[in-house]
C-alpha cells in the first residue's frame, strides 16, 4: 500500500495534471502514456457523461450522479477497484467508461442505501422456503 501512495506522489510530481469539469482529475506519467490531447479529453468527457446518464436513468436517481476521481494515464496496469482511483496504460474508451459505470455506481450507492439493500436481502433469504425443506417438515 505504502508503495501505491509513493508512485502516485511521484506521477502527481512528474506529470502534467489537467482536469475535467470538476469530475475527474488526469494525471499522466512522464514517458508511458501519449499526451492527453484536448480532442481525447473531449472524449473522455462525452464517455463520462453518457456513463453517468445511463447510470443515472437505469437506476432510477432523481439527482446527478458525478463520480469524483483520478485517472492515471501511463500506469503499469489497467485496474481499477477503488471508488477514488482509476489506472489505464494507456487511453482506453471501454475501460473509461467501465470504470465511471463502477464509480457512480459507488457514488450512489450510499452506507444507508448499503444497510436498506443489506436488510431487505437478509429478509428476502429468510422469507422464502425451498420444496425440500417443506417436504422435511411434513
Amino acid at each position: 500500500m505504502l508503495k501505491v501512495f509513493v508512485t502516485l506522489l511521484l506521477l502527481a510530481a512528474a506529470s502534467l495534471g489537467q482536469d475535467s469539469p470538476n469530475h475527474y482529475f488526469v494525471m499522466q506519467q512522464a514517458g508511458k502514456a501519449s499526451p492527453a490531447s484536448d480532442a481525447r479529453l473531449r472524449e473522455a468527457e462525452k464517455l463520462y457523461l453518457s456513463a453517468c446518464a445511463v447510470v443515472q436513468r437505469d437506476f432510477h436517481i432523481v439527482e446527478s450522479v458525478r463520480p469524483h476521481f483520478t485517472l492515471v494515464l501511463g500506469a503499469d496496469r489497467n485496474e481499477f477497484h477503488t471508488a477514488t482511483t482509476v489506472w489505464l496504460k494507456n487511453w482506453n474508451p471501454a475501460m473509461f467508461t467501465q470504470a465511471v459505470v463502477v464509480m457512480a455506481y459507488y457514488q450512489m450507492l450510499t452506507t444507508d442505501m448499503q444497510k436498506q439493500l443489506t436488510q431487505r436481502a437478509l429478509e428476502y433469504a429468510n422469507a422464502s422456503v425451498s420444496v425440500g425443506e417443506l417436504r422435511d417438515q411434513r
